[in-house]
């Protein structure tokens, strides 16, 4: 069987292997790069939900959120004694009871999609098993990244989470 290239000039089927060389070489260039940035923007999310959650925890464990939070008397010395109200930003933070029911959330406002809905499968197993680091929740619409903690009073758990919106975006 003869090649429909063999009939072309020596220029010619060099400048094709040059085109198509060029083209993968854009393609593999194109999906590393995003590979990277996709790598470099979950980094930094992850370190914005660990700055979060460090601040949060301790203050959910002593106050609640909203007055949501039942059943757990803070002590007095306990400073702030005040439930967190309201995160303005595209990080949400949720507060779930022991019989996995959500007892509060505040945040997430930037965001189109609810986090509330893909909470309901996280148990006490799960947030142990993943020893407070974070891990993406897979949603139709755009995936969440979270970070999950067991309230040392066994009132339940405190997620973190924020949305790949913005990644996805970019």
């Amino acid at each position: 069987m003869i090649s429909p290239f063999s009939n072309w000039r020596l220029l010619n089927r060099l400048t094709l292997g040059g085109v198509l060389l060029s083209a993968m070489g854009f393609l593999a260039s194109d999906v590393a790069a995003q590979t990277l940035m996709r790598t470099y923007l979950t980094q930094q999310m992850d370190s914005e939900l660990l700055s979060v959650a460090g601040g949060s925890f301790p203050r959910v464990e002593r106050a609640g959120i909203a007055r949501e939070a039942r059943g757990y008397q803070s002590n007095e010395d306990d400073a702030p004694t005040v439930p967190l109200q309201s995160v303005p930003s595209s990080i949400s933070l949720t507060l779930i009871g022991p019989a996995g029911i959500i007892l509060g959330q505040i945040g997430g406002d930037l965001n189109s999609t609810e986090i509330t809905s893909y909470l309901q499968s996280i148990t006490p197993e799960q947030v142990i098993q993943r020893a407070n680091q974070p891990f993406t929740i897979e949603a139709p619409q755009s995936d969440f990244r979270v970070i999950a903690q067991r309230l040392p009073t066994g009132l339940g758990i405190v997620v973190v989470a924020q949305s790949f919106e913005d990644i996805d975006r970019t």
